[in-house]
């Protein structure tokens, strides 16, 4: 495999996985061993993104101008290529399967019935650049985000619009520093200390004051816990009422929840002076009790109290270690445990350190 490969997209069943390469090249591979299963004909210009149907039939690359088609299984283009008028930028297919949403350098966001892709798009205009797109799990409710289209200005503007008729239903709303969404119907905005959170109608739903700057926030897949970091703190709320659940004494700059909520993966601020490396925090942010482990050979890392606490299953679900962070130096078989579970899933072992 090319080292200058990126992965652009994952198909949903995790069988696929699509790659674009230094010379204009889609190769779709196989997830666990990496071999290719199939080459697109070269694209006219390096591919910016890519993104799988629902189904899993579909596949989307988006290079320069220009959308293309394709069925996964065979590589035949389906159709001819959507136009657009700057660089493509999103590509976001709908669950519905009929659906597809796009945007382009200029701030066009285009909504292509996939059905009649010939058709002409239905076009909205956020009158910003740079636009990002998210939708609402049924389907309905579109959220776009992008910048001013005057000046230089590092902050976001968001409107949200009805998906079937194009009508703006909120918006906009103004110098948003951080934004991220949750995976059905939420999203949360950052200005300055606060971060509110929102229905994708627009409602406001919840809000909290972190204290500091923001730099980072965070929604869990199931939308009930939010993420806020500054530079040196990073809080974890409810986001249905705006709780405070606990804080930790580190600042973060990305953060990945598992599918089931109950664990958070964070890039970390490094605590020596003058550097720019990160640190893994691996912990659990739901009760660990809770946590299933049968059937899996698993560590889990959680905070209980002012201590790390870490959890080692083998594959029957029987505990095998239960030991605080200071025992943690003494039973090395356990930390190489954790760091091949964390190398299960794809996470940088040379920044896993423990605090």
């Amino acid at each position: 495999m090319d080292v200058r490969a990126g992965v652009k997209a994952i198909s949903p069943d995790r069988t696929r996985f699509v790659s674009s390469e230094s010379n204009n090249t889609v190769r779709i591979r196989d997830l666990k061993s990496a071999s290719e299963l199939l080459m697109l004909p070269r694209h006219e210009a390096s591919v910016s993104s890519a993104a799988v149907s629902s189904d899993g039939l579909k596949l989307f690359t988006a290079a320069g101008k220009r959308v293309r088609i394709w069925d996964i299984i065979t590589g035949v283009e389906l159709t001819a290529p959507l136009e657009h008028e700057g660089r493509v930028g999103t590509l976001r297919p709908v669950p519905d399967g009929k659906t597809l949403v796009t945007s382009d350098e200029y701030g066009g966001v285009y909504v292509w019935n996939l059905d009649v892709p010939r058709a002409r798009p239905l076009l909205l205009q956020p009158q910003t650049r740079n636009a990002d797109a998210f939708y609402s799990a049924d389907g309905d409710q579109l959220v776009t985000a992008g910048n001013p289209k005057s000046g230089n200005s590092p902050w976001w503007i968001l409107n949200g619009w009805n998906l079937n008729t194009g009508a703006k239903t909120f918006g906009p709303l103004e110098n948003v520093s951080e934004y991220c969404f949750g995976r059905d119907a939420s999203f949360a905005v950052a200005r300055a200390t606060q971060a509110m959170i929102y229905d994708m109608k627009g409602e406001q739903l919840a809000s909290v004051d972190h204290g500091e700057k923001i730099n980072g926030l965070a929604l869990s897949p199931d939308e009930q816990l939010l993420v806020t970091t500054s530079r040196y703190a990073t809080t974890i709320w409810n986001a249905t009422t705006g709780d405070k659940q606990f804080t930790l004494d580190w600042g973060g700059r990305q953060f990945h929840f598992s599918e089931n909520s109950h664990h958070l993966a964070a890039l970390s601020n490094s605590t020596e002076v003058r550097t720019r490396r990160y640190e893994l925090q691996l912990m659990t942010v739901s009760d660990i009790a809770k946590i299933p482990s049968e059937g899996t050979r698993q560590a889990i890392v959680a905070r209980v109290g002012d201590q790390i606490q870490i959890r080692v299953f083998n594959r029957e679900g029987q505990l095998t270690a239960d030991m605080n962070e200071s025992e943690l130096s003494i039973k090395k078989g356990s930390l190489q445990l954790l760091r091949q579970q964390l190398a299960a899933y794809g996470w940088d072992q040379s920044k896993l350190t423990r605090r």
